[in-house]
């Protein structure tokens, strides 16, 4: 009985540890930045008028409890998607250049099993939505991930690429919200700084792209620094990254020592970009990007009323 029980725990781990590397990647992109958006927004409350949530503060491990909340909605609606996105030939044979850990060109799952999951998945993910929130992003993120991964979206125009992407973004950071406020509905102030970050994502996302030119011409993907040339995209990327950074603090009306690490930041992006050029450098560079969208993610922390001058 032992055996079994041994056996069938093995395979459980290992059927776990293959579904996990379908978003192991995604992880510094979407799951862990998403999460900290929600995490610091609802935080930073008074600067949307909403009102906090009492799990945030009543107990010692409530905050805890939030986080796992959150990054279990993030990564229920990115799973489906991930599995999708990587099912398709042309996402397999550049896996085999550049992505040999993934789960079907490690031969953990074949694309049947992986094919399988993706329906009851995504029902799992609208289910979590009803419950915990973010139903709206859920569906909307749906019907992105089917232009995305069916309708030529990620291969045929940078533009097309760039809006799905942050449009994207907006979704997994508004539901991470939506999850973390137990609301329904997020108040209109909080719009406009979702549009805002959704533009930054827009004309920056293709920062992603530097690193994975080799996989990205095996299928013939569109990509921003394929499309107009690696150069022009480097300086284009290099000039908006430290743009959005003093807009973003100008946004949030910080002062020069709260706005000073975002932009430290956004020039150290900059600066690697158009110095530092080979597939490693440009896969760190993308790394620092994440990290300052994150800063970015905190400035409504650093924010003042006017109220409480």
């Amino acid at each position: 009985m032992w055996g079994n029980f041994h056996k069938y725990w093995k395979l459980l781990g290992y059927q776990g540890y293959s579904i996990w590397l379908f978003t192991r990647s995604d992880f510094k992109t979407i799951v862990g930045p998403s999460t900290a958006f929600g995490i610091f927004n609802i935080l930073a409350f008074s600067a949307y008028n909403l009102q906090p949530s009492d799990i945030c503060f009543t107990h010692p491990f409530a905050l805890l409890r939030l986080i796992a909340k959150i990054t279990f909605w993030v990564w229920i609606n990115l799973l489906p998607f991930a599995i999708d996105n990587q099912l398709s030939p042309k996402a397999m044979s550049e896996d085999a250049v550049n992505k040999l850990w993934r789960t079907l060109p490690s031969k953990r799952m074949t694309p049947q099993q992986a094919g399988a999951l993706r329906a009851p998945l995504y029902a799992c993910a609208a289910i979590t939505s009803w419950q915990l929130g973010g139903l709206r992003q859920c569906l909307s993120l749906l019907g992105l991930g089917i232009w995305y991964n069916h309708l030529g979206g990620s291969d045929t125009n940078a533009v097309i690429r760039n809006f799905i992407n942050s449009a994207g973004y907006v979704c997994y950071t508004s539901g991470a919200l939506e999850v973390a406020s137990g609301t329904r509905w997020l108040p209109e102030g909080v719009f406009p700084w979702f549009g805002l970050l959704g533009m930054v994502v827009f004309t920056t996302v293709q920062m992603q792209d530097f690193g994975d030119q080799a996989g990205d011409t095996i299928r013939d993907r569109k990509t921003l620094p394929l499309q107009i040339g690696d150069r022009p995209a480097r300086c284009i990327t290099a000039a908006l990254v430290p743009f959005w950074s003093c807009i973003c603090a100008q946004f949030w009306r910080l002062s020069v020592a709260k706005q000073t690490p975002v932009l430290i930041l956004g020039c150290c992006i900059a600066y690697r970009l158009l110095s530092r050029i080979s597939a490693e450098q440009d896969k760190t560079t993308f790394r620092v990007w994440n990290l300052w969208m994150v800063a970015l993610y905190m400035m409504p922390l650093l924010y003042v009323s006017p109220k409480k001058i």
